[in-house]
């Protein structure tokens, strides 16, 4: 019993720091650019994960340090849906959220170079991998979207 509560308490006091960290190593290896978020709530037992001031940076190269700023979201996963073959998320509430779209030359532009370094699966796998996801509620709040359309030629 004492055992169960530790493992209990020590799951509380250290799955947001864990989670955290896993967030941005993953991120940043998957999109080859600096990610951060400042803080992660993490109910298990609730379905439920906040993030605050998710920050994911710019390539080399560009004016802005940020390509995307989120300050906060929200997600409510129905935990009976983990178990079955489509996950079924409740609710997704993304609020605070900033884009900047730069152009950079003729063809190309900040996001098209974070989506170009993610990997290519496997082109001869025949039968897609893991779940499906079916979102009830998606709710986006205070976004804004900024493009900055860089001179092709310098001067002009």
């Amino acid at each position: 019993m004492i055992l169960a509560v530790a493992a209990a308490m020590a799951v509380h006091l250290f799955a947001d720091r864990a989670l955290k960290i896993g967030i941005e190593m993953a991120a940043t290896k998957s999109l080859n650019v600096g990610v951060s978020v400042e803080d992660v709530d993490l109910s298990i037992m609730g379905g439920k994960i906040g993030l605050q001031n998710l920050l994911i940076n710019n390539p080399p190269g560009y004016q802005h340090k940020q390509l995307l700023e989120l300050k906060d979201a929200r997600i409510e996963v129905s935990m009976k849906s983990l178990l079955s073959d489509v996950v079924n998320i409740k609710d997704v509430k993304l609020d605070g959220l900033n884009v900047v779209l730069e152009q950079r030359g003729i063809s190309g532009n900040n996001i098209q170079d974070v989506i170009r370094s993610i990997p290519a699966k496997d082109k001869q796998e025949s039968k897609p991998a893991g779940k499906k996801l079916h979102i009830d509620n998606l709710e986006i709040s205070n976004a804004t979207v900024k493009v900055k359309l860089l001179s092709v030629i310098p001067g002009k």
